[in-house]
Formats: C-alpha cells, sequence, structure tokens
C-alpha cells in the first residue's frame, strides 16, 4: 500500500492510499501493478477481483468494466452480420 499526501478542492490535506494489487495470468505469469483508478476496501491478503485484456495484462484494474467494454465484441460481430445483410439485400436488388 503506498499513501500518498495530497490537498483536496477546498484546500483541506487528505492521504490517498494506493493499493499495489498482484494477480496470475493464465498463464502462469504474475503480474503487479497499483491501482489508481478506485479506491479498494482490502485488507493485505485480501482477495480482489481484477479485470484485464490477455495481451496486455499490465493494464489491469479492479474496476468492473462497463457494459459496452464487455458486450464489445458480440456487439461488433452484431453490428457486422447487420451491415453484411443490408450490402446483399442492396446488391440484390440492384442486380
Amino acid at each position: 500500500m503506498r499513501t500518498e499526501d495530497a490537498v483536496d478542492a477546498e484546500g483541506v490535506p487528505i492521504s490517498l492510499s494506493h493499493p499495489t494489487l498482484e494477480f496470475r495470468t493464465a498463464d502462469g505469469r504474475t503480474v503487479a501493478f497499483e491501482e489508481r483508478r478506485r479506491q479498494l476496501d482490502v485488507a493485505g491478503g485480501g482477495f480482489v477481483t481484477v479485470y484485464y485484456v490477455e495481451d496486455a495484462p499490465e493494464a489491469a484494474t479492479a474496476r468492473t468494466p462497463s457494459f459496452l467494454v464487455r458486450r464489445a465484441r458480440g456487439l461488433t460481430a452484431g453490428l457486422g452480420c447487420v451491415l453484411a445483410l443490408v450490402t446483399a439485400g442492396v446488391l440484390a436488388a440492384l442486380l
């Protein structure tokens, strides 16, 4: 846990804590990172769900991904299928 002294918007001194999280990827690699995007209430040695892209585990976060991020692959595939069907319909009408 790293602690940082700062000043809030009203000029009041505050202390910010940034926990260092460590996890093991599916291929067995150990990755450590400092969570700066979210305050965590976890005791040392506790468990946290970590989200990361398989190709870039160093960019991990404990913040839950948004709906669009979690569904991006399916949405992209679905939009591609709709575009293909529309294109096929237009081409069939023209030919």
